[in-house]
């Protein structure tokens, strides 16, 4: 077609022109609605895994929280059991219900270490389990051992008493549980050279203790029972220091456990905020 058509035809050139104009225009605006589409997809996709990664972030951070809390407080509460346990040695269960007291604690650190196997990993509650082992085994030690002490320590602070009779009621019972405590039936006594006591001769030890120390003042039939009971002390009290050492052992290695489960040894480092770039940034 020659130039001078559109010369020759200006309406038909202008007609031409509007057309284009019109086009264009439409075609800019399906290209930026489409634009506009895509950069609105974008958006909500980013939106989703932006909050898919808050809630993964906030889960994995209360599930530490859980973690680090219940762990610390069954630990906190073996500590608090142990220190009740080293009370018979000096307290009277009878009059200060040491016994009610320990067995509470025992059950609210049971739930504590349910907590804890439900929420912990594997390494953590193997742990645990070998530390509540050893606490059971330290508290039927004390109970035992710190019974006896306790009763002997107050027999002794009889021997001053003003009353004749009853300091030398004292000192006799105090012999018989000297006998009991350095002898068992079937072993040697505190002498390499004596021969165990025959369980007969045990018996009738027993039969007097029983009977003089609830003659006693402030002594019980519980006391008298306790006293009657003393012997095998001297391998009580080393089953007791291995007790200890193995509890120690144990706790240790839950903490150590413990530790690595809160990656205690990490350097902490604020979590990355994600950057969500504008539609048209990512369009261009």
């Amino acid at each position: 077609m020659p130039v001078t058509y559109f010369e020759d035809n200006p309406e038909i050139f202008a007609a031409l022109v509007a057309a284009i104009a019109i086009l264009g225009g439409l075609l800019g605006s399906i290209i930026g609605a489409k634009i506009q589409a895509n950069g609105g997809r974008d958006q909500a996709a980013a939106a989703r895994e932006a909050a898919r990664i808050a809630a993964e972030a906030q889960h994995v951070a209360a599930l530490w929280s859980a973690r680090q809390v219940q762990t610390a407080e069954f630990i906190q509460k073996v500590n608090e059991i142990r220190l009740l346990s080293g009370l018979w040695y000096t307290q009277d269960a009878d009059d200060t219900g040491l016994e009610t007291a320990i067995r509470d604690a025992w059950q609210a650190n049971g739930r504590k270490r349910t907590e804890v196997i439900l929420i912990a990993p594997a390494g953590v509650v193997t742990a645990v389990r070998g530390v509540v082992e050893a606490l059971d085994n330290l508290l039927r030690l004390d109970k035992r051992l710190g019974s006896m002490t306790y009763v002997f320590e107050r027999v002794s602070l009889l021997l001053l008493s003003e009353d004749q009779e009853v300091s030398s009621k004292a000192h006799e019972v105090l012999g018989d549980m000297a006998l009991l405590r350095n002898a068992a039936p079937g072993r040697m006594t505190s002498s390499s050279f004596s021969p165990a006591r025959p369980e007969g001769e045990l018996d009738a030890i027993r039969a007097r203790i029983l009977s003089v120390v609830q003659e006693l003042p402030g002594m019980s039939q519980r006391h008298a029972y306790t006293a009657s009971r003393s012997e095998g002390v001297r391998d009580l009290q080393s089953e007791k220091s291995q007790a200890e050492n193995e509890l120690d052992a144990r706790e240790a290695v839950l903490i150590e456990a413990a530790r690595e489960m809160l990656r205690s040894e990490d350097r902490v480092v604020p979590a990355p905020v994600p950057v969500q770039r504008r539609w048209w940034r990512r369009a261009a």
